[in-house]
């Protein structure tokens, strides 16, 4: 299989954006290349690990629970801020 990046409409597009703007966001279905597009046009790029959990900061309550979806829910004041 050739892994030789082949030029596609959208880099023309994609720098023509990032010179007027600065950043860019790409929408697109699964597999299309859009990540493959962004990284022709990065300086630099880097993957990030999945988070090892996923937290909502509310104003409203007294205390933190974890959701049945695992999410946790902390209230501001039950940080004692």
């Amino acid at each position: 299989m050739d892994k030789t990046y082949k030029k596609r409409i959208a880099d023309k597009l994609l720098s023509e954006q990032l010179e007027a703007a600065g950043a860019v966001l790409i929408q697109g279905p699964k597999w299309c290349g859009k990540m493959t597009t962004a990284q022709q046009a990065a300086v630099s790029s880097m993957f990030l690990n999945a988070p090892s959990f996923m937290m909502v900061l509310t104003g409203v309550g007294t205390y933190a629970y974890t959701r049945t979806d695992g999410v946790t829910v902390v209230s501001i004041s039950a940080l004692g801020v």
